[in-house]
């Protein structure tokens, strides 16, 4: 993927099992503590092994806390991803200080998985000042990169409409391979959104530690702030893609 310099960035799964509580109904409740956000952060990943009984029955995941257990949870509008056998919810900081304040309750779309795996989101490494030309790239849903872009100054994008050629000043964030035609959510800095089939030339990325070449078809999505994230939602005109930019002031909410 890197012509210039290659990074140990795969997520390993911790040898550790959540413990979890006996399933409640249709509610699947883990509890975490400091040791197991150590383990996360360090290893990557945290798994707990699902019951045979319990596999048809699991409605919710809950992420609860030592010292806020108790609480009333909160039902979030979070990803729940399946991976073969595994229900894969991401991680980030954000998420993690929520769950220490208060549980959190994630509606588990479809049951029938064998295993919960917590991966965390780790936050791209940047030393230096960020500027104004800094952009996060993800690579995976736990993989990013920092850096400021080289050599592109706009993008085209082949629409239902035509050709359109956007200034990456105006851009706000770009979520690729959304289909399996290879389309592309632009998300502009006022909010507006634009689907179509981007051209993308190699993406030459000036970063702390170097120069690097990326390949867009390794790409996940391109954000012009650190805590922005792409996600999924329903809507009465079907699933989309929004941007949610965390505690970022950028555009596209």
């Amino acid at each position: 993927m890197f012509q210039k310099q290659s990074l140990l960035l795969s997520a390993v799964v911790a040898v550790l099992v959540l413990s979890s509580s006996a399933l409640a109904q249709d509610r699947y409740s883990l509890t975490l503590n400091n040791e197991y956000l150590i383990n996360l952060k360090s290893s990557g990943s945290l798994k707990s092994e699902v019951s045979e009984a319990a596999r048809s029955k699991i409605g919710y995941i809950e992420l609860r806390y030592d010292d806020s257990k108790n609480k009333t949870p909160i039902e979030l509008d979070i990803d729940v991803v399946r991976n073969g056998s595994d229900a894969v919810i991401i991680l980030d900081n954000e998420l993690i200080a929520k769950i220490k304040g208060q549980p959190v309750r994630i509606p588990a779309k479809e049951n029938g998985f064998s295993r919960v795996l917590l991966k965390y989101d780790a936050p791209a490494v940047v030393s230096k000042i960020i500027s104004e030309d800094m952009l996060f790239i993800r690579l995976s849903d736990v993989k990013s990169l920092a850096g400021e872009l080289d050599e592109i100054s706009e993008i085209t994008m082949t629409t239902k409409f035509g050709e359109v050629v956007i200034p990456m000043e105006q851009i706000a964030g770009i979520k690729l391979h959304t289909d399996e035609d290879d389309s592309a959510v632009v998300v502009f800095v006022d909010g507006d959104v634009l689907t179509g089939v981007p051209t993308l030339p190699m993406l030459k990325l000036s970063t702390d530690w170097g120069k690097a070449d990326v390949n867009p078809e390794a790409v996940q999505s391109i954000t012009t702030t650190s805590n922005s994230k792409f996600s999924r939602q329903n809507t009465d005109f079907g699933t989309r893609w929004t941007l949610k930019t965390g505690n970022s002031f950028a555009p596209g909410m």
